[in-house]
């Protein structure tokens, strides 16, 4: 049984990193050396976009942009009382001036706060052992008697483990660190990407429009941008790539991604994303992409090195407190289809994930073979089977009843993302984090 795959390459990119105020800024100039140059208001930072020395700012960080080396970096410099307003509306500001923690303490995911529980017994198809508590899966039971154990998974993040803040997370290995947390908040990057976790913020009612207005303010530097908008060049919040998700702990999170017009009001191929994660606890965190032009991608999830979609699937907050641990679980139970159609194939999957811990499936694959001129072959083929699932966290382990049908266990994410075809207006996707040819790629279903 298999998804529709996606296979990521990677792509060289000048480096781009968060610049100018002490929020988020970027620049992809052709020119300039970015050795010494003033910071923005407050001490912010000056980003060049040439020969990659990361050197002396004026109270803030000079950041280059094409082979991503970091040199000194100035002081910090900050808003009034020693911190910097995210939000734009405290005057005091949200920052407190440095990072509660940098370490390179690893997750412990066992400690999180909201960890998915079992999804059930064994039922008919013979699954999870229930003496097995989250974390702890002691093998199924197949149709011949025989006993199986989940498979290892397909692909997970790797990297060094950083605890920021709210925030802790695997810094991808083609990534390095920029900015350490010393000007209140922490960025990574390489070569044309560059993402920044900020202090969070006051939740607010509305977090879609929240998310929108600071990712505006993110990239609100006149010099090098004079809006934005949304990828399909509407509203970013009228367009398919405005998308609300539930993480592994089950807290709500919205995720926008957005273009951005240059000072001529000209449409650029920058990109900028935000995640504004609900933390349960009146604050939400903010984790803020830039995605520079020149060529290749970081943020988009197609022909790409992945980083983005890699930093969520490790990302985890220990101190959030979220309404519904098991909302990831409680999404994934019911059905889900993929297909894809060509000229000479096409197929279709369908899925089910029952709330007892069973699951079914069902492929269907059309075969068309031109016979003649006048006449074309269509030739139907199926298969289905069934078995036990289980959700760990973000880990869907799925064992067939058939003994000769592979398990798998896989990282998996579910968002809605804004449909205006659909009947809801939302349309629900379940991707998987696989592996193909050696690199990380995505299956992914939906659901109406």
């Amino acid at each position: 049984m298999t998804f529709r795959k996606f296979h990521f390459t990677h792509a060289g990119l000048s480096l781009a990193l968060l610049a100018s105020i002490p929020l988020v800024a970027c620049s992809s100039s052709s020119n300039g050396n970015g050795g010494a140059g003033g910071g923005g208001a407050g001490g912010g930072a000056n980003l060049d976009a040439s020969n990659g020395a990361l050197g002396e700012a004026g109270g803030g960080t000079s950041l280059d942009a094409s082979n991503g080396v970091a040199g000194e970096v100035g002081a910090s410099g900050g808003g009034a009382g020693g911190g910097t307003s995210l939000d734009g509306r405290s005057p005091s500001g949200d920052v407190s001036g440095g990072p509660d923690s940098v370490s390179g303490v690893s997750i412990d995911r066992s400690e999180d706060d909201g960890g998915a529980g079992p999804s059930g017994g064994s039922g008919d198809a013979g699954g999870f052992d229930s003496s097995g508590t989250s974390g702890e899966v002691s093998g199924a039971t197949g149709s011949d008697g025989s006993s199986r154990a989940p498979a290892a998974p397909a692909w997970v993040p790797s990297g060094a483990s950083v605890t920021w803040g709210d925030y802790a997370f695997t810094i991808p290995p083609s990534m390095q660190v920029i900015e350490d947390g010393s000007k209140g908040y922490y960025a990574i990057g390489r070569t044309g990407c560059a993402i920044t976790f900020f202090p969070s913020v006051t939740s607010e009612t509305d977090a879609d429009s929240q998310a929108a207005s600071l990712l505006a303010e993110a990239f609100s530097d006149p010099t090098k941008w004079s809006g934005i908008l949304g990828i399909d060049n509407k509203d970013p919040l009228l367009g398919t790539y405005h998308r609300r998700t539930v993480t592994a702990q089950g807290l709500s999170a919205v995720d926008l991604s957005t273009g951005m017009k240059d000072p001529q009001g000209r449409i650029t191929s920058e990109l900028g994303r935000i995640l504004l994660v609900d933390l349960g606890t009146g604050k939400s965190a903010p984790m803020i992409g830039y995605q520079a032009a020149s060529g290749g991608q970081c943020l988009d999830e197609v022909l790409n090195p992945y980083e983005w979609v890699l930093v969520y699937y490790s990302l985890t907050f220990p101190q959030a407190h979220p309404a519904n641990p098991q909302a990831l679980l409680d999404t994934l139970i019911g059905g889900w289809f993929t297909s894809d159609s060509g000229s000479i194939i096409s197929t279709g999957l369908s899925q089910v994930f029952a709330a007892n811990g069973n699951y079914s499936y069902a492929i269907a694959v059309d075969q068309y073979s031109q016979l003649d001129p006048n006449l074309i072959q269509e030739t139907t083929s199926s298969w289905s089977g069934d078995g036990a699932w289980r959700l760990d966290h973000e880990m869907l382990e799925i064992l067939p009843r058939d003994p000769s049908s592979p398990a798998q266990t896989n990282l998996m994410r579910i968002f809605w993302e804004y449909n205006t075809t659909t009947p809801k207006g939302w349309r629900w996707y379940l991707h998987t984090l696989d592996a193909c040819g050696g690199a990380p790629c995505e299956a992914w279903a939906y659901h109406e």
